[in-house]
């Protein structure tokens, strides 16, 4: 049983690099200049205020943060300023 479970991960961690390395192999021939990922990891709902900061990946690559504000206007109209900055 533990062998099996470990073929299965041994799998698993294959098929997850193959994928990764031909999604960057689609990226380098596509004009795509960067790939940002990012998480919400604040926000205030009573100012609407949050960041996101994480990585950027591609012909530009580095660390990103993008600050964000929700303003609900009218529910459930809303406003949604976004503002990113990258350094490599």
């Amino acid at each position: 049983m533990t062998h099996t479970r470990a073929r299965i991960g041994v799998a698993v961690c294959a098929a997850l690099i193959v994928l990764a390395s031909t999604r960057a192999t689609q990226a380098a021939k596509s004009k795509v200049l960067f790939v940002q990922h990012d998480k919400i990891v604040k926000f205030d709902a009573f100012t609407g205020l949050g960041a996101q900061p994480d990585t950027v990946s591609g012909r530009i690559r580095g660390v990103s943060i993008v600050n964000f504000h929700f303003d609900v206007v009218n529910f459930p109209d809303f406003t949604f300023n976004n503002r990113a900055g990258i350094t490599s």
